[in-house]
């Protein structure tokens, strides 16, 4: 009994079902943190945090120097693309869901701004 119920648990975890695999309001409200930002090859740490609320508000740490959170916009997602405005102009852009904990969001096609879920440290 002990190894069919192993292997009734390990199914999932190897299928990579683990986490969403599509950017939904469910996975995205929530705090987050703004790690770090690759433009080209060069990546710069950010540590900022970002909050997406429940029906589309977005509030985020303007700076790395003051610990307060802004109102900046509003976010909405469409066809499994991320629009943050007006602070993240250019409409809606691609997200790759990295984990549960983790996505990336394609600016402008020159930046990748990597998100973890939960408040910066």
């Amino acid at each position: 009994m002990k190894s069919i119920l192993m292997g009734l648990i390990l199914i999932p975890i190897m299928s990579g079902n683990i986490y969403a695999t599509e950017l939904t309001p469910e996975y995205l409200e929530g705090k987050w943190c703004f790690k770090s930002v690759n433009i080209g090859s060069e990546e710069q740490k950010e540590n900022r945090n970002w909050i997406f609320e429940k029906g589309g508000k977005f509030l985020h740490q303007n700076s790395t120097y003051s610990n307060k959170i802004k109102h900046a916009g509003y976010w909405d997602i469409k066809d499994d693309k991320l629009q943050i405005k007006p602070i993240y102009l250019g409409g809606h852009k691609d997200v790759e869901i990295v984990s549960q904990n983790k996505f990336t969001f394609k600016w402008m096609g020159m930046a990748a701004i990597h998100v973890v879920r939960g408040s910066c440290n």
